[in-house]
């Protein structure tokens, strides 16, 4: 609205009491001087002015306009400004209260000028960065630092990080994460905005989980996971990764118990907390498996090895009693023997294997001989697994000569295996496979059953009527808790005769736990079944089991008619058919291959007789 003050007549005073209804008390003075300023207006200069005037239920804010002219009188333009007024008594509220909560929040608030000068901060912000007395604060020139800034000056204008800080109020670090971004105006970066969280917490539940999961829980070593990122750290590098086995942890834990194991876990623990204060790392795959990673160029090979066999193999006192412990120890060097660092702990794990095959080294290191051989026998485990699914295992049989009578006293049962690559398998390998699986339980059932079924043909024939079937069978088998029950299930289903069944056992498994075998043993006696200790004199031959366990038949090895010759031989011999009729047991004589062989043998008062100069071995079709 433009209101016209001309009418009012010239020399006249303003007429303030016009306006006092419609101002506020405390605003007469503020009108009061309005007028005087006007009166002291010069012609046409101007004067502005708010005001605040009231109405019947409410108010209103106008902007009044004077101007005076030539001729000494007014013009005046009211404009009513609550509106804008309002608005901006809104945003001044809106600030102090933005204000209130950035000194407040425990967030850090900071911005910047294009230079990287710290323009503001909130006090969360100054009292984390510079606690002291300091008014300016630039960004580090360091290479991280410049990144995230540099990041807002481009499009899209902002980026994030996440930052470390040493705390000024206790040891630890402080995590924050950064969210910045730019105040742009046409186009123009004005200044870098930064809101910083706090997410130590976070971060330290964040890197102890990672400590969990890539080390062991109790010592704190690494774990397998923890081991393959080592290696993967160190590929560029050449190292030696040596792989511990311990031994007596399990033997401890069935003798004294969990707390006796459990103390010389720690006890080795420390052994080996002294060995990683020398810069060498350590991973531990389970209680009594270890890995030892130390980097070739601080340390030698040979006398480092030595040094941890003498550390490990040594006596360890605990609490009720001292114990020996040993190491063995294998090696594998990279990249020299392997490029691929996924493949050091499974390679470190075959050589361990090896040195228990051989029994004659407690050190070695691996060659690429052993993954050849290992993966052979694997190859061949499965192959055998599918043999005897397909009954590709044939069976052939020896007779064993009565040479007093002539009569085939016994028909030993022989299994073949002709593989459709590799050809002819020998029996020693096949069998020794399967007996370091599961599969022996399997392969051994298979032959009795056949066996048996083909015997109940060959006892229809006249030359096999006083004949017993013996059949070999692994150590595995033989310790097999339901092996009595069923070889008697299957001898039943065959219908054959305990009494005309033998069983072969190796003489060397009996050397392992007497007590167990001879449980074995008398059972199957005292369900007819003949037990033969097959073998005798290749290994071990030791007199004392002849007297402990009740064998029926002794099977005397190749190596005794072998060497025949000799006296020393000849002795042994006369002492063995003695010690037969003492204990009243039969012996059979293995591997006799010529006439004179038999003579020998007959001279000195053996009866039975198996070997290629009465029989070889032969299909069971063939004896039709």
């Amino acid at each position: 609205a433009t209101y016209d003050i001309t009418k009012i007549p010239n020399g006249e005073k303003f007429p303030i009491k016009i306006f006092k209804e419609y101002l506020y008390e405390y605003k007469t003075s503020e009108a009061t001087k309005v007028f005087t300023k006007l009166r002291s207006l010069k012609s046409g200069e101007r004067y502005t002015h708010e005001l605040k005037l009231k109405e019947k239920d409410s108010y209103q804010w106008f902007k009044i306009i004077f101007v005076k002219n030539e001729n000494g009188n007014f013009y005046g333009m009211v404009q009513n400004v609550n509106t804008r007024l309002e608005s901006d008594v809104k945003i001044k509220h809106q600030d102090e209260q933005n204000l209130f909560i950035l000194d407040n929040i425990r967030e850090f608030v900071a911005q910047y000028d294009i230079n990287g000068n710290l323009i503001y901060y909130n006090p969360s912000f100054r009292k984390q960065f510079f606690p002291d007395s300091v008014d300016k604060y630039t960004i580090s020139t360091d290479s991280t630092g410049e990144k995230w800034f540099n990041d807002c000056l481009i499009p899209p204008y902002h980026s994030e990080s996440v930052a470390y800080y040493e705390s000024l109020y206790d040891e630890q670090h402080v995590y924050i994460q950064w969210f910045n971004r730019s105040i742009v105006v046409d186009g123009e970066v004005q200044s870098v905005i930064s809101l910083g969280v706090d997410i130590s917490d976070m971060q330290r539940s964040k890197e102890r989980l990672e400590f969990e999961l890539y080390h062991d829980e109790e010592t704190g070593f690494y774990n397998r996971r923890g081991l393959n990122r080592l290696f993967n750290e160190l590929k560029e590098t050449a190292f030696d990764m040596n792989y511990l086995s311990i031994s007596s942890l399990n033997s401890v834990y069935d003798i004294y118990g969990y707390e006796a194991s459990h103390e010389l876990v720690e006890e080795i623990t420390m052994l080996l907390r002294e060995v990683e204060a020398n810069g060498i790392r350590i991973g531990k795959l389970s209680d009594s498996v270890y890995v030892l990673v130390n980097d070739r160029l601080q340390t030698n090979r040979k006398r480092f090895e030595g040094r941890i066999f003498d550390f490990l193999n040594r006596s360890i006192r605990l609490k009720n009693f001292v114990l020996y412990v040993t190491a063995d120890i294998s090696m594998v060097a990279y990249p020299e023997d392997t490029s691929d660092v996924g493949s050091l702990l499974s390679y470190g794990n075959l050589t361990l294997n090896k040195i228990r095959t051989l029994r004659n080294t407690r050190i070695l290191r691996f060659r690429k001989s052993f993954y050849k051989e290992t993966f052979e026998e694997t190859t061949l485990m499965n192959d055998l697994r599918q043999a005897i699914d397909n009954d590709d295992i044939k069976l052939v049989y020896q007779n064993i000569i009565d040479i007093r009578t002539g009569k085939i006293a016994y028909v030993e049962t022989l299994a073949r295996w002709n593989h459709p690559v590799k050809g002819p398998i020998s029996p020693s390998k096949f069998f020794q496979l399967a007996n370091q699986s599961y599969l022996a339980i399997d392969l051994d059932f298979s032959i009795i059953d056949k066996s048996t079924q083909n015997f109940v043909e060959m006892k229809k024939l006249p030359e096999y009527q006083d004949t017993t079937l013996t059949i070999n069978v692994t150590p595995k088998s033989f310790m097999y808790d339901l092996f009595g029950e069923r070889l008697l299930e299957i001898l039943r289903k065959n219908k054959v005769d305990a009494a005309d069944v033998c069983i072969e056992v190796s003489e060397n498994s009996f050397i392992k736990d007497d007590n167990e075998y001879l449980d074995r043993v008398n059972y199957l006696n005292s369900q007819n079944i003949i037990i033969a200790i097959d073998d005798f004199g290749r290994k071990y031959s030791s007199l004392g089991i002849l007297g402990s366990i009740n064998f029926d038949v002794i099977k005397v090895d190749k190596v005794f008619v072998d060497t025949l010759h000799l006296n020393q031989t000849n002795t042994i011999m006369k002492m063995l058919v003695q010690l037969g009729k003492d204990l009243d047991r039969k012996i059979i004589v293995e591997g006799v291959e010529t006439k004179e062989q038999v003579e020998i043998l007959k001279n000195l008062g053996y009866r039975y007789i198996q070997g290629y100069v009465f029989s070889k071995p032969y299909a069971f079709e063939l004896a039709d």
